[in-house]
């Protein structure tokens, strides 16, 4: 007659509570040496990447390093022509600002993995006198994600023989094993021509620029993630060209008098500056496979991509621009598991079985949906800005977005703001160039996805993927705006499950039994199973055996060690 108990060792991944830190960073960054003084800032931009993230369990301190990297179109101090672009200019500041934020680490965190990411949500800037340095002050969104790994042991088989008898209630639980992240920073360069009129005589002049960089695939590969993407560019740029001479050519009659050497005036040729548009996407992409170790076949990956630097340098003899840009990709990986534990042990006989129950936290995927959506709002410009006369570029940012689960859907509402360049209409010296306007939070997006056994209960994130936008002049003063895309909604399913995390056979005391054991440990032998096996306590054990000094009475002992214990 005998009890036999089966253990295994599971190691489960719990997601943290995440958390979003808003911060300022504020510094000076200088005009490259080959543009002109500044006099006025049309629009700022800045591109924020995290480079390290740091969790100090001593300050109990969760803290996100980072850098700024900024972007400047504005009106040079002085004009080259009267025309709507002839006087604007556009490129990457020179240098880059560091910013820190910081947040308590969750009380249960433990030794999780961190991750960080940052989001530019405004900046603002002002030239100094000398038109060439720019002060700057951006504000950061920083967001927090942590994932837990926890091992514990659970009972997965109890079996006896006669006269001992055993009964169990199983459990099948889908946990969710947190294999581990990655990160890399890929240099890329791309080359594109432009259409220049002039051919090589152009003289070419980069305003804006647009790079979003989007993961195409991710999957195992090689004890990594082979994750492949794709670069899109706006490439916002004007090209001059020489329009007529004034007026019409001197005729024979408007020729010198002989003797008097005159001659007639002749009017210059005006040159002009157009505004164009360039949207590609690169046909060569990028690939990079992230080590992550540990990782399976049949692990669930994810990888996302996100634009750190971009820089720009034209080439107007080759008709080019040539596009530096740093990308940061990084991989998850996730595997998903099905593990029979016991949750239960009913047993009579000789024998008795004592069970110690834990509660198991798990999270496992509760479904995903996809939608398509279109939506939009119109627009009206403020009594500071000039007519328009051309919309030549418009884009829109996601502010915030929020969700509501129901059984089987989930309702998505979200804010937008939109923003264009354009021509201002009848240009003049206070207009003279090309306006950036923007319009906080105007576009509003209401999407229900359907996701089928959906729980109200699950853990809700979304996110938009693909956006587009169109811009229709309706009138001077009124901008229509389109934006269409994909909204992304992921469901996680929290669960609280209770198994059998210890068990030990007991015998009934027999009248000659010592009352001193010498025991020599076994393999996942604890503090609690030798107390219950020899009916004693965990305290008593440990006073017993000094050597062992201070251990949680479920924490393993070292197998072969050999204790001395005190039996009732």
């Amino acid at each position: 007659m005998a009890v036999k108990i089966r253990e295994t060792e599971l190691v489960l991944s719990r997601r943290l509570e995440e958390r979003s830190v808003e911060v300022t960073a504020s510094g000076s960054l200088r005009l490259p040496s080959e543009l002109p003084d500044a006099a006025t800032p049309i629009r700022w931009k800045a591109l924020a990447s995290v480079d390290r993230v740091v969790a100090d369990a001593a300050s109990g301190r969760l803290e996100a390093r980072g850098t700024l990297r900024g972007w400047v179109v504005y009106a040079a101090a002085g004009s080259e022509s009267p025309d709507p672009a002839g006087a604007v200019f556009g490129g990457r500041l020179e240098g880059e600002l560091p910013f820190t934020a910081s947040t308590d680490l969750p009380p249960d965190a433990g030794d999780a993995a961190w991750q960080a990411r940052a989001t530019v949500r405004d900046v603002e800037g002002r030239f100094r006198t000398d038109g060439r340095t720019a002060d700057v002050d951006v504000v950061i969104s920083v967001r927090f994600a942590g994932v837990v790994r926890e091992r514990t042991t659970a009972v997965s088989q109890v079996s006896a023989t006669p006269p001992d008898r055993v009964e169990t209630s199983s459990a099948t639980l889908r946990v969710s094993v947190f294999q581990g992240e990655g990160r890399a920073r890929l240099a890329l360069e791309e080359a594109h021509g432009l259409d220049l009129p002039a051919g090589p005589t152009s003289r070419l002049r980069v305003l804006d620029l647009q790079v979003e960089p989007t993961i195409t695939a991710a999957e195992p590969h090689d004890g990594g993630v082979l994750a492949r993407g794709e670069l899109a560019f706006e490439l916002l740029y004007a090209v001059q060209r020489q329009a007529p001479a004034e007026g019409p050519p001197p005729g024979p009659s408007e020729a010198s008098a002989p003797g008097t050497g005159e001659q007639p005036e002749v009017v210059a040729p005006v040159r002009l500056w157009d505004v164009h548009l360039a949207s590609w996407t690169s046909p060569e992409g990028f690939e990079t496979t992230i080590p992550i170790a540990g990782l399976e076949g049949t692990s669930r990956v994810r990888a996302r991509a996100q634009l750190a630097d971009a820089s720009v340098r034209t080439l107007p003899a080759e008709g080019l621009v040539y596009i530096t840009c740093q990308v940061d990709v990084e991989a998850q990986a996730v595997d998903a598991r099905t593990v029979p534990v016991v949750a239960d042990i009913r047993s009579s006989g000789p024998q008795t079985v004592e069970q110690r129950k834990v509660p198991l936290r798990l999270e496992s995927p509760a479904g995903e949906g996809r939608r398509t959506f279109t939506g939009g709002a119109t627009v009206e410009l403020s009594g500071a800005l000039p007519p328009v006369d051309r919309i030549v570029w418009s884009g829109v940012v996601v502010d915030a977005i929020s969700t509501r689960p129901e059984a089987g859907r989930v309702h998505v509402s979200a804010s937008a703001t939109p923003w264009a360049y354009y021509l201002p209409y009848k240009p003049d010296a206070r207009t003279n160039g090309v306006v950036f306007a923007f319009w906080p939070g105007a576009v509003n997006i209401e999407q229900v996805v359907a996701i089928p056994d959906l729980r109200p209960d699950a853990e809700i994130s979304a996110s938009f993927t693909g956006l587009s936008v169109e811009a229709d002049l309706i009138s001077r003063q009124t901008v229509e705006f389109t934006v269409s895309g994909q909204c992304l909604v992921e469901a996680q399913l929290p669960a609280t499950q209770e198994v059998v995390a210890e068990a030990v056979a007991v015998r009934a005391p027999g009248p000659r039994q010592p009352s001193i054991y010498l025991v020599v440990t076994q393999p996942n032998d604890t503090l609690w199973k030798l107390a219950r096996r020899y009916r004693t306590t965990p305290q008593q054990v440990q006073s017993a055996n000094p050597d062992l000094g201070a251990r949680e009475e479920t924490e393993p002992l070292p197998a072969g060690s050999r204790l001395f214990i005190m039996g009732q």
